[in-house]
């Protein structure tokens, strides 16, 4: 619990420190979504949604200056929405792991111009979701598959040196 935990801050502070710098024609990848795919493997939608997802929607509310819970909200979904098709798919496959990463980037973005049109009106919800969260589902779902293609690697290097020399 703790180390998912530590990964859940982890990805936050990325998302708040890097997150702008590495963005792509101004869209960006979601570390947030990227940590619930992590931590939600096999937990299911509801124990996904109240460990991981609310305290990291807290973490969004309190680094914020908006309506408190807007965060909170989102990220709740996100958690619920993870876990459930986690739980529905292979989640062992990198590539469904992506695609799972995308869509709850999706989820998440239309959920927020959602609840941000509710709370502040005007603006067309459906122009900021093709400029924005489209691209920045396919970056976040690009970006899992290459960190979970990594750490397969990297597993795989570090578990043969354990073996040839004894560690």
């Amino acid at each position: 619990m703790l180390k998912d935990f530590l990964l859940l801050f982890l990805c936050f502070l990325l998302q708040t420190s890097l997150g702008r710098e590495i963005a792509v024609l101004g869209a960006g990848p979601n570390f947030l979504v990227i940590a619930l795919v992590f931590t939600s493997s096999k937990k299911g939608p509801i124990d996904s949604m109240i460990r991981y997802g609310l305290p990291l929607g807290l973490m969004q509310d309190f680094a914020s200056s908006g309506y408190f819970g807007l965060g909170l909200t989102v990220q709740a979904a996100n958690g619920f929405f993870a876990g459930l098709l986690l739980k529905q798919t292979y989640g062992d496959n990198h590539l469904s792991k992506a695609g799972i990463a995308a869509l709850v980037t999706l989820i998440d973005g239309f959920v927020s111009l959602a609840l941000i049109k509710f709370y502040y009106g005007g603006g067309n919800i459906f122009a900021s979701f093709f400029s924005y969260t489209v691209p920045s589902a396919l970056y976040t779902g690009l970006l899992m598959f290459i960190l979970l293609g990594a750490g397969s690697v990297l597993k795989g290097f570090f578990s043969r040196t354990r073996k040839t020399y004894g560690f």
